[in-house]
């Protein structure tokens, strides 16, 4: 998103035989709101579904999005993306 920045330190990336399991985070100066409102509206163009729970679903992964504060004021966005549980 524009305005929000990669933590790039703290990044984790795995793949393995049941998908990849990522997580990455990102800050700025922006609203709450205004990143969570950015995400609603791209992620389904993506082609991520939303879940009833908050989460967004496409094919056979799971990508979880937490919009927050952090101690120092700017907004903080942790994007969490794992396989999806087999049905």
């Amino acid at each position: 998103m524009p305005g929000l920045v990669e933590v790039k330190d703290v990044a984790v990336t795995f793949d393995g035989p049941s998908g990849r399991i990522i997580q990455a985070f990102a800050a700025g100066n922006l609203q709450v709101e205004e990143v969570r409102g950015f995400y609603a509206a791209a992620l389904p163009q993506l082609g991520w579904a939303r879940q009833a729970n908050g989460e967004y679903r496409r094919d056979a992964e799971i990508l979880r999005l937490e919009v927050g504060l952090a101690s120092d004021g700017a907004t903080g966005a942790h994007y969490m993306l794992r396989p999806a549980k087999s049905q």
